[in-house]
């Protein structure tokens, strides 16, 4: 849950969201937030469940809340979702606030293994086939991680996909070795995608009449 401090919000708008369970809200006073997440607890209770406590956190997150947090000595708070940690930043003009997301350390570590693990199993195939399949696997990368704000996210992702073509690459027995130039060079003819943002999450279609 999220609590953030911008406007005050009415009762009848708590009220409604108290009538079922929401995983994920945002209020505008702390108290609500903490409210919310108390009275979801007991629902959950009534069914024998509950509420996972490493999964689970209220936290202030606003035009305010940065400024907030560093006066009480802390560092702004982040939640992670869907493979992405969310945490508090500024628009370009450097006065507006706005939620910015990057690659969660935790997917990121996950999606990286799993692709040094299929290259040290695969790393006997034709150097063709190897890089067609390392495109394919970036190109989903960049898919789902090429976000707004994530541009420096899937740049890591792609810098250590280098290093592990360059090394195990190197590795392959009875094989040519390849220098630093001469990888860029083969990235480069077999067109292997570099790190591109494709979803603008701020991008505001025109009505066309």
């Amino acid at each position: 849950m999220i609590a953030s401090k911008r406007r005050p919000a009415s009762t009848q708008a708590v009220s409604r969201k108290v009538e079922g369970i929401e995983p994920r809200n945002q209020y505008n006073r702390k108290d609500d937030a903490f409210n919310i997440a108390e009275v979801n607890t007991g629902r959950l209770e009534k069914f024998k469940l509950e509420v996972e406590p490493t999964k689970t956190k209220v936290l202030e997150f606003g035009a305010q809340a940065a400024a907030n947090a560093r006066s009480r000595g802390e560092r702004p708070g982040t939640f992670d979702f869907l493979g992405f940690t969310h945490y508090l930043s500024k628009a370009r003009d450097g006065k507006r606030f706005r939620m910015n997301r990057v690659t969660s350390r935790k997917r990121f570590r996950a999606k990286l293994v799993a692709f040094k693990e299929w290259l040290k199993e695969d790393r006997v195939l034709p150097l063709r086939l190897i890089l067609q399949k390392a495109s394919q696997k970036l190109r989903s990368h960049y898919g789902y991680y090429g976000v707004t704000d994530n541009y420096r996210g899937i740049s890591r992702f792609y810098r250590q996909v280098s290093k592990l073509l360059y090394k195990w690459l190197n590795r392959r027995s009875q094989r040519r070795s390849y220098k630093w130039a001469e990888l860029f060079e083969l990235l480069k003819r077999f067109e292997v995608p570099k790190p591109r943002v494709g979803v603008n999450l701020y991008y505001r279609a025109r009505r066309t009449i």
